[in-house]
């Protein structure tokens, strides 16, 4: 029982770690859509000051990144969902055998207990 616990006590910790990962890999992606986004706007706005054919093209290769980007975010927050729910699930399965061990360990006590009663009784 305890080498069970220990093991779902290291699953707990590699899936923690694991989703911390999938956080930082998804605030990456959401800061890499964001930069794309104002890229976007300033050209955008640049286009009255410069000449619409020199800058048409630029805007169009920050729209393919951007696409591009929001995608790796679509699959980022995913990513990110699956693991938390793996962490969440990990986290009960420790949980419930740590409670199941210290169950265990309290039967034991009161068997314990119950046959140091039995041979004072006698």
């Amino acid at each position: 029982m305890k080498s069970r616990r220990d093991r779902l006590a290291r699953a707990k910790d590699i899936t923690d770690q694991l989703w911390r990962l999938q956080q930082s890999r998804l605030a990456q992606a959401e800061g890499a859509v964001a930069a794309l986004r104002a890229a976007e706007s300033a050209s955008f706005q640049s286009l009255d000051r410069m000449e619409p054919r020199l800058v048409l093209p630029y805007i169009a290769t920050l729209a393919a990144q951007r696409a591009e980007a929001e995608a790796a975010l679509a699959r980022a927050q995913e990513s990110a969902r699956e693991y938390g729910r793996r962490m969440k699930l990990t986290e009960k399965l420790h949980k419930a055998a740590k409670e199941a061990a210290r169950r265990d360990e309290a039967g034991v006590a009161l068997r314990f207990d119950a046959a140091s009663d039995d041979v004072s009784a006698r």
